[in-house]
């Protein structure tokens, strides 16, 4: 169900949390980001958003407190203990998560990496696995790739185990 998420072109007040925070400059990825970024379809830059890092986990509490209409409780689904929390498009709905998608950097990160003038946001989703929960992770958990009419994609990762390029989850659509 759409009846909960916010009206197209309105976005949750600026948070007085992250007023302070850094945008952070795309000249922070070397030419090896680069190269990297376009043979493995992904690189770790480690501490790049540090600074964000606190308010973000502060968002993601209230989050877990008031979640959205399309939170999946995993957990609690299978019927096992703990908790496996799953929410999307949380930019739309909590402020210091907007402030990050516009203000932070990410998106001029992206476009350098990809060679692009610009990059867009298309889905952004939080995953909490609470220590000792059984349920199980999902494999598009582990994987969150969706079907994107482009040749480029930028997937954002705080921790990276290969390459992002793999065949058989992640083929490019050729534009019509």
């Amino acid at each position: 169900s759409t009846a909960n998420l916010p009206t197209p072109g309105t976005l949750p007040t600026s948070s007085a949390a992250s007023a302070s925070l850094p945008s952070v400059d795309a000249s922070v990825l070397t030419d090896a980001d680069i190269s990297r970024f376009n043979e493995d379809g992904a690189i770790v830059l480690r501490g790049t958003f540090a600074p964000w890092v606190e308010a973000m986990r502060e968002g993601a509490e209230a989050n877990l407190s008031d979640p959205g209409p399309l939170c999946d409780e995993h957990a609690a689904a299978a019927g096992t203990g703990g908790r496996f929390h799953d929410d999307q498009f949380l930019w739309h709905r909590h402020a210091i998560f907007a402030d990050f998608v516009l203000r932070a950097g990410a998106g001029a990160i992206a476009a350098r990496a990809m060679g692009s003038r610009t990059a867009h946001i298309l889905y952004d989703q939080l995953f909490v696995k609470e220590p000792g929960t059984a349920a199980p992770t999902l494999p598009s958990a582990a994987c969150a790739v969706r079907s994107v009419s482009s040749r480029q994609r930028w997937r954002a990762s705080q921790r990276s185990t290969g390459s992002l390029k793999w065949p058989s989850l992640s083929r490019p659509v050729e534009e019509e």
